[in-house]
């Protein structure tokens, strides 16, 4: 099948083609005048018929064929000359148009290969930032231990200007009903905060089960003393912007955002709460503590 292009393009060959032709008649048309005019037969015929019989005057009909083929002579040179003038600037311009022809088809076939490039492009940026947020928001359903050991490095380095912090690190609910995931995670933070290794924060209550806990799933909160020195309430600034980065890192997530727990002494140290609240509940022991630093697990959602 022929395209509309090289349909257009053979039309404007075949015009220079015959522009050329024409051009190569023209030239010859000015050939045939030039001889004809410096070298006329009837003239060279009349000449002849003279010597042969000088008495003899030319005839009328002769005279006339002079004249004719002398005036057809001058006129096939003007002719000739003004043809190729002609026809060598139509073929100009008709090999001139083939050129711009050219030209033009070579850039829209340039810019059709760019487009198609940057569509490619395009459709593989597009692709990868599907395939980016997709591995990010499967990421960002855990394990939390997981990401917690991908951001134990940076962790440790920022939470370590404060070594010897007093802190606990608690699992919401009995050990008995709390499953692998959640321990794994205690683990690999106590890690991160405890000892040489870590931040070099010291750990308060070595027992890390609060049985009496039932928050709901997912849940892990940093509590802090609002009477707290300023060093304690800056180590747990660090700490939950960090649990923060480590693991809410995409709105698509199941986890809960870790949480930053302001506790109000005034409010907690009241003779009835005291006899009533579990000993062991954080809130409560950062009350009685100001310089402690509390951290809840709950279970994985």
């Amino acid at each position: 099948m022929v395209l509309p292009e090289e349909s257009v393009r053979a039309g404007l060959i075949k015009t220079a083609d015959l522009y050329f032709w024409w051009l190569v008649g023209s030239t010859i048309v000015l050939l045939v005048g030039a001889v004809g005019e410096y070298f006329n037969p009837f003239e060279w015929l009349r000449k002849n018929n003279l010597k042969v019989g000088r008495s003899v005057r030319p005839s009328h009909r002769w005279v006339r064929s002079i004249f004719i083929s002398e005036q057809l002579a001058i006129w096939m040179v003007i002719g000739g000359i003004a043809g190729e003038g002609v026809f060598e600037y139509l073929g100009a311009r008709a090999e001139s148009a083939v050129r711009e022809f050219d030209s033009n088809m070579s850039i829209a076939a340039r810019k059709e290969a760019t487009d198609g490039l940057n569509t490619a492009s395009q459709r593989l940026t597009g692709a990868k930032h599907d395939i980016d947020a997709a591995r990010l928001a499967l990421r960002a359903q855990g394990p939390r231990w997981a990401l917690l050991r991908e951001a134990a490095p940076e962790l440790s380095k920022r939470l370590a200007p404060f070594a010897r912090q007093r802190t606990d690190l608690l699992i919401c609910g009995p050990r008995s009903s709390t499953d692998l995931e959640t321990q794994v995670t205690w683990a690999t933070l106590a890690s991160v905060i405890l000892g040489e290794q870590g931040a070099n924060w010291n750990l308060e209550r070595p027992d890390p089960s609060w049985s009496a806990c039932t928050p709901p799933a997912g849940y892990m909160v940093v509590y802090v003393n609002s009477e707290a020195s300023q060093r304690t309430r800056q180590a747990a600034n660090t700490l939950i912007d960090g649990l923060r980065k480590a693991l809410f890192i995409s709105q698509q997530t199941t986890l809960v955002e870790p949480t930053l727990a302001v506790v109000n002494p005034k409010v907690w140290l009241v003779p009835f709460l005291i006899q009533t609240v579990d000993k062991e509940n954080p809130m409560m022991r950062v009350a009685a503590n100001p310089d402690l630093v509390a951290v809840l697990i709950g279970s994985h959602p």
